[in-house]
Parts: C-alpha cells; structure tokens; sequence
C-alpha cells in the first residue's frame, strides 16, 4: 500500500533488527549495572553501550542477520527486551497498561522460531526459580494470572487452529531425523565455540569463514569469556 518493494521492507527490517535489539540490550545492561552498582552513577552508560555494541555485533550476529530475515530474529530482538520487561516487573505490575505492554511484546515474540520461544520462557523461569528474591511471581500470582489470560486470549490466532486441526503443524519428526539432526550440529560444533560465539554448523559456507578462523581473530572472540571470568572475581554478590 505504501509502494515499498519487497526487498526494501526486508532491508528496513534488517536494519531495525539491529536497533531493535541493541536497544534493548543497552537498557537491560543500564538497569543490571544500576541494580549491581557495577560502575558509578554517571559511567554507567559505558558498560551499558559495550554490552549492547556485543549483542549487536558478533559472530553469532553475523549468521543470524541474513538477508532475507527470517522468523529467527523475533527471538534475537526481543530477548532482552522480555527480560527488561521481567525485571521491571511488567508481567505483575498493578498498572494495566504495563501488563498489556508485556504481553505485546511477548505476542510478538511467539511470532519466532519456536524452539527458541521455549528457550527464552525456560530461561526466565530458571532466574525466577534460582536467583530471584523480591517480587516472585508466586507472591504476586494475582496479577501474573490475569497477564497469562492476557496472553492467552490476544493469541489464541495461533493455536486454535493448531487444536482444530489436532495435528503437527511440524509435520512428523522421526527418531531418525533427531538423531541425523544432533549428529550433524555436534560433528561441526565444540565446546570452546560456544565460548567464542561459534558453532553454527553452517559458518563454512559463508563468506567470512576464513576471517573467522584467523588466529588473532579467535583470540578476540574470547574477550567476553575474559570479561565475564573478570566479573566472578568481585567480592560482592548482589542479586536483583
């Protein structure tokens, strides 16, 4: 309607990926190092910019943001929004529109690969679980219950149809398949990779496979490892 063509809303949309999620990693790093106190009042916005620079640009990025997007990038842009949210308690908030703004977001990101939906739920779960101590959602189960009917209600588009048909919208997936799958990705994958943002069992193919692979480059890559080892060694264990 507007008159754009295809291949521009696919470049708008991989640009704003970028945006999209660098901001939200900025402000979820500007609100865990305000809560931790991980640098003065007035500074905080370095390491704030260096962990959203990070997640913006890395080598898992590289493969991740290709052209043409995929439904992958719901789940890249909009983790570290759903955490924020989370931990500006939007999910429990008394406000409505706060709650209404959680469950957009989350909506939206439904709209993602599956697997990875699961992956960022089972996440907050596991921070909810283990490492949360004030506003748990089991003290606030009021609020997060009339969130869940929220959700529930606003996306019912996507698994009515699904609870009509009684079927596998994924086709059958046999023993075979999963076992071929988890074969492949482990023969081309390794332990140090997922330190250095690597693994992807199709990096090979792509075109900068060989800067990758050079020597000054995979030292680079475990900067992060360094960084987070670095940050262990604190004294002070806060929690948030």
């Amino acid at each position: 309607v507007v008159g754009f063509t295809p291949v521009m809303v696919d470049r708008i949309f991989y640009f704003l990926s970028y945006f999209v999620s660098g901001l939200g990693m900025y402000f979820l790093s500007f609100v865990i190092c305000f809560k931790l106190s991980l640098a003065s009042k007035n500074m905080i916005w370095i390491p704030a910019l260096t962990g959203a620079v990070f997640y913006m640009l890395n080598n898992f990025t590289m493969i991740l943001l290709s052209f043409p997007p995929t439904n992958y990038m719901y789940s890249y842009m909009l983790l570290p929004w759903i955490f924020l949210l989370y931990l500006k308690d939007f999910h429990i908030s008394i406000d409505l529109w706060k709650r209404f703004i959680f469950v957009l977001v989350f909506i939206v990101l439904l709209g993602g690969n599956p697997s990875n939906t699961i992956g960022i739920v089972a996440l907050l779960l596991f921070y909810e679980i283990f490492f949360r101590e004030e506003s748990k959602i089991i003290h606030n189960i009021k609020s997060f219950a009339s969130t869940m009917a929220m959700i529930l209600l606003l996306s019912s588009y996507i698994y009515f149809p699904i609870l009509a048909n009684s079927g596998n919208p994924y086709g059958v997936i046999s023993k075979m398949d999963t076992i071929s799958s988890v074969d492949h990705n482990s023969a081309l994958t390794s332990i140090d990779n997922l330190f250095r943002f690597r693994g992807h069992p199709a990096q090979s193919n792509y075109v900068f496979n060989v800067f990758l692979l050079g020597k000054k480059i995979i030292l680079a890559n475990f900067i992060l490892l360094i960084l987070v080892c670095l940050s262990l060694l604190r004294e002070k264990k806060d929690k948030l």
